[in-house]
C-alpha cells in the first residue's frame, strides 16, 4: 500500500508543477525561505516608526525608534539576497518596495529613489506601480527636487482618488501639505487640508486635518474661521488629545472674540467632567484668564493664588505665575510684585510658549528694578549732599531705630529664657506670631564690627545730577518703548526738564524723547516745536538727524571725510596707469589726513604700488613698516605684518652670512701670513739642550752650533733654535738631530 502511495504522490506533485510552471516553484521556495521572514521584520519596523509619529503633519520625520534601524538593515540585506538569487520570483516588486522604503526611512533618499524607479521601469504589470510613484515623488521632495516631486505628487493624488486607493490618496495629501507648510504657504496648505477632508472617509485623519486648519487660521489672525475649524474637529472621531485641545482652543477663540462669559462657561463645564481630570491644571489656568477677561481681576487673582499651590509641579505652574505677574503689571501697576512673580516663573516647570514670554518679561523687569534702585539711591544722595542737616537727622533716626530693635530683641530673649522647660505657648499666640512673621519682613541686625548707619555720599552734586538724568531718561524710555505706558514715560522725561537747568549733556536726547511722547499723543504742535529746537541748537549731536527726519529738514553728514574723495581720485589715476602721480596722491592722504579711515588704506596702496608696479621692494617694506607702526589694529596692517616680518628676518640672515664670509677671508689671510713668515725666518741663536741624565765633562767647551757626535743607540739630542719672525717677539722650534720638526713653542 505504501509502495503505491509514494509513486502516486510523486506523480501528483509532478503534475502540479508541470501545470503551473516554474514560477510556482520559485514563489513557493522564496516565500517560505526568505520573503515571509523579511516581510515580518519590515512590518514590525514600519509600525514602530508610524507609532513614533506624534503629529501627522510634522515637518520632520521622527528618528528611528528602538531596534527599527537594525530591523531595516536586516530587511535591506535579505531583500538584496532575494533579488540576487530569486530574480524570477513574483515577489521581486514587493522586495524592491520594502528595500526602497527602508532606504527612505533611513534617510538615504537617493538609493530609495532608484529602487522606486526600478519598480516603475521593470515591473510594469505590478500592482505596486501607483504606490511606487507616490514614494518616488516623496523621495524627490526629500532630495529638494521640488519642481519634479510636487507635480508628480499631485498627479498621484488624483489617480489614487480616481482608483479609490484612499490610503495612497491620504499619504499623498499629507506629503503635499507638509511641503507647503515647510514653504510657509499657509493658504495652499489650508486649501489641500480642506480638500483632503472633503475626499477622505477616515474620521481620525479628518479630525487632525481640521485641527491643523484651525491652527493655521490662528497663525494668520483669523480667529473666527479658526473657531469654526475647531468646532468641526468635534464632529469627527478624534483621539483624546486632539479632542481636548480643540475644545480648549475653541473656547479661547470665543474669549478673544469678546464672548468671555461663554468661554468661562465652557471651561467650567470642562472642569466638571471627570474624564478630563488629568487636564485640570490647563482648565483652571484658562478659567483664571477668562475671569480677568470678563473684567473680574480680583476674582482672577484669588483663583490664581489658589491654583498656584495646587499645581506647583505641573508644567503649567510657570503659566500660572506669569498670569499673576501680568495682573500685577497691567491691572494693579505693582511692578515690584510683578517682577517677583516673573522671576519665580523661571524656576518652575513651563510650557514652551510661556517660557519664552517669561524670559522676556523677567529680563525687562530686572532692568526696571535696577534702574529704579539706582535712581532712588542717586536722588537720596543728592538730597543729603545739598542738605547735610537732613543726612544727620536721618542717620540719628536710623541709629535710634536700631537701638530700639536691639533692646526689644534682648527683652524677648530674656522672657523666653525665663519660661519653664517643656512649657508650650498657647496655640492662638503661635498662629498670631506666624501671621505677623509672614506679613512683616524682619530687619537684619548689623554685622559685628560694621555700622548700620547711612553711608555719607562721596560724589559731588554735579555727578549725582548727571546720574539722575541718565537713570530717569533710561527709565522713561523703558516705559515708553517696552511697557508702552506713556504717562509714566512722560513723568520721568518731565522730571528732568523741570528739575535741571538747560546745558546738561543728555539734553537733546531728553527733548527728543519728550517730543516723541507728544507725537504719540497726536500733539504735533509741541512735538514739532521740540524737534525744531533740537535741530537749531544741537548741530553737533547725532540726535539732530532724527529730529530732522521728524520735521522734514535736511540731515547733517556727521561721517563726512574729505579724504574719501581724494582717495577716489587717486584710485582713478592708478587704474588709468598713472602710477607715480597716484602714489603721491595716496601718500599725501596719509600725511594730510592721518586720522581718516582712508589713511591706512592709502598707505597700503602705496606699498602695493612700490612692490608690484615700481618694483622697489625696500621702499615698499618701509611704507608697510610705517603702516604697521601707525595703524597696528587696521586690517591692512594685519595683511602686511607677515610680509614685513619675513623681510626683516631675511635681511638679518643675509647680513649674518656676509659677516661670516668676511671673517673667513680675514682668517685665511692671517693663516697665509704665518706660513710666509715661517718660510722667510733666519736663526739668531742655537742652544743645545742636553738629554736629561747626561752631563758635560767638566771644563769641556762645546762651541755654539756644533752638534754632538757620539750618541748612544736609541738616544738623540735636541736643538732649540730661536728665530725672529715678523710680528712676533720670539718663536721657538725644537728640532731633533736629523733636523726634523718636533714641536713649536710660542
Amino acid at each position: 500500500m505504501n509502495k503505491i502511495k509514494i509513486p502516486l504522490l510523486a506523480a501528483a506533485f509532478a503534475a502540479l508543477f508541470s501545470l503551473s510552471g516554474c514560477t510556482v516553484w520559485y514563489d513557493f521556495t522564496t516565500y517560505f525561505n526568505l520573503y515571509y521572514n523579511v516581510s515580518l521584520d519590515f512590518e514590525q519596523a514600519e509600525a514602530q516608526i508610524i507609532e513614533q509619529r506624534k503629529d501627522l503633519f510634522s515637518l520632520t520625520e521622527p528618528a528611528l525608534p528602538g531596534n527599527s534601524n537594525q530591523l531595516m538593515n536586516k530587511v535591506i540585506e535579505k531583500c538584496s539576497k532575494l533579488l540576487q538569487f530569486n530574480s524570477e520570483s513574483s515577489f521581486v516588486d514587493d522586495a524592491l518596495m520594502m528595500l526602497g522604503k527602508s532606504f527612505f526611512y533611513q534617510k538615504n533618499y537617493l538609493k530609495s529613489l532608484r529602487k522606486f524607479q526600478e519598480i516603475i521601469a521593470t515591473q510594469k504589470e505590478s500592482g505596486l506601480i501607483l504606490e511606487a510613484r507616490l514614494w518616488e515623488a516623496k523621495s524627490e521632495i526629500a532630495l529638494r527636487n521640488y519642481s519634479t516631486g510636487v507635480p508628480m505628487l499631485e498627479e498621484v493624488i488624483q489617480e489614487a482618488y480616481a482608483a479609490k486607493e484612499e490610503d495612497l490618496m491620504i499619504e499623498g495629501y499629507v506629503s503635499l501639505i507638509r511641503y507647503y507648510l515647510q514653504e510657509e504657504d499657509d493658504q495652499r496648505a489650508i486649501r489641500f487640508l480642506l480638500e483632503l477632508v472633503g475626499r477622505s472617509d477616515n474620521s481620525q485623519v479628518n479630525s487632525l486635518a481640521m485641527y491643523k486648519v484651525g491652527e493655521l487660521y490662528l497663525k494668520n489672525n483669523d480667529p473666527r474661521l479658526a473657531g469654526d475649524a475647531f468646532e468641526r474637529v468635534l464632529t469627527y472621531t478624534s483621539d483624546y488629545e486632539t479632542e481636548f485641545n480643540a475644545l480648549v482652543k475653541r473656547s479661547r477663540v470665543k474669549r478673544e472674540l469678546g464672548e468671555t462669559q461663554q468661554a468661562l462657561s465652557d471651561f467650567r463645564s470642562l472642569r466638571s467632567e471627570a474624564k478630563y481630570s488629568d487636564k485640570y491644571d490647563v482648565i483652571d489656568l484658562e478659567i483664571g484668564i477668562s475671569l480677568n477677561a470678563a473684567g473680574r481681576p480680583d476674582a482672577a487673582l484669588e483663583h490664581f493664588y489658589f491654583i498656584d499651590t495646587s499645581y506647583a509641579s505641573s508644567v503649567n505652574a510657570a503659566g500660572i505665575k506669569y498670569e499673576i505677574a501680568s495682573l500685577y503689571e497691567e491691572v494693579y501697576k505693582n511692578y515690584d510684585s510683578a517682577s517677583v512673580y516673573y522671576q519665580k516663573g523661571l524656576t518652575v516647570p513651563s510650557t514652551a510658549d510661556y517660557l519664552e514670554k517669561l524670559r522676556f518679561k523677567a529680563q525687562l523687569f530686572t532692568k526696571y528694578t535696577s534702574l529704579t534702585t539706582l535712581l532712588n539711591g542717586y536722588k537720596r544722595d543728592l538730597t543729603y549732599t545739598l542738605d547735610p542737616a537732613k543726612y544727620s537727622a536721618d542717620s540719628a533716626a536710623i541709629a535710634d531705630t536700631q537701638q530700639v530693635l536691639q533692646s526689644e530683641t534682648a527683652r524677648v530673649q530674656q522672657e523666653e529664657e525665663k519660661q519653664p522647660a517643656g512649657r508650650n505657648r498657647e496655640r492662638d499666640f503661635e498662629e498670631e506670631e506666624e501671621e505677623i512673621t509672614k506679613k512683616e519682613e524682619p530687619v537684619p541686625a548689623a554685622a559685628p564690627g560694621k555700622s548700620s548707619a547711612l553711608q555719607k555720599p562721596t560724589l559731588t552734586a554735579d555727578s549725582l545730577s548727571s546720574m539722575i538724568i541718565k537713570a530717569s531718561l533710561d527709565l522713561g524710555n523703558l516705559f515708553f518703548t517696552e511697557f508702552e505706558i506713556n504717562d509714566s514715560a512722560f513723568y520721568h522725561y518731565n522730571y528732568i526738564t523741570e528739575n535741571f537747568k538747560s546745558g546738561y549733556a543728555l539734553e537733546p536726547k531728553v527733548l527728543f524723547a519728550l517730543g516723541s511722547f507728544y507725537l504719540s499723543e497726536d500733539d504735533t504742535a509741541r512735538a514739532d516745536s521740540l524737534f525744531n529746537y533740537i535741530y537749531d541748537n544741537f548741530k553737533t549731536d547725532r540726535i539732530v538727524n532724527a529730529a530732522a527726519d521728524k520735521i522734514g529738514k535736511p540731515t547733517i553728514d556727521f561721517d563726512f571725510d574729505p579724504a574719501k574723495q581724494l582717495f577716489i581720485e587717486a584710485e582713478k589715476k592708478m587704474l588709468s596707469g598713472d602710477v607715480t602721480n597716484s602714489y603721491n596722491d595716496f601718500y599725501n592722504i596719509f600725511i594730510n589726513h592721518p586720522s581718516s579711515p582712508f589713511a591706512s588704506k592709502s598707505l597700503y596702496t602705496c606699498g602695493f604700488l612700490l612692490e608690484n608696479d615700481l618694483r622697489l621692494g625696500d621702499s615698499a617694506v618701509s611704507v608697510y613698516d610705517t603702516l604697521v607702526k601707525y595703524y597696528p589694529s587696521s586690517q591692512y596692517a594685519s595683511a602686511v605684518t607677515p610680509k614685513v616680518s619675513f623681510y626683516r628676518s631675511e635681511k638679518l640672515r643675509i647680513e649674518a652670512n656676509r659677516k661670516d664670509s668676511l671673517m673667513r677671508i680675514e682668517m685665511e689671510k692671517t693663516r697665509k701670513a704665518k706660513e710666509d713668515s715661517l718660510k722667510n725666518a733666519q736663526p739668531q741663536q742655537i742652544i743645545e739642550e742636553q738629554k736629561p741624565g747626561e752631563e758635560k765633562p767638566e771644563g769641556e767647551d762645546n762651541p755654539e752650533g756644533e752638534e754632538k757626535k757620539a750618541e748612544e743607540p736609541g738616544r738623540y739630542s735636541l736643538v732649540i733654535r730661536k728665530l725672529q719672525i715678523d710680528n712676533y717677539n720670539s718663536f721657538y722650534i725644537v728640532i731633533d738631530h736629523r733636523y726634523r720638526l718636533v714641536s713649536g713653542i710660542a
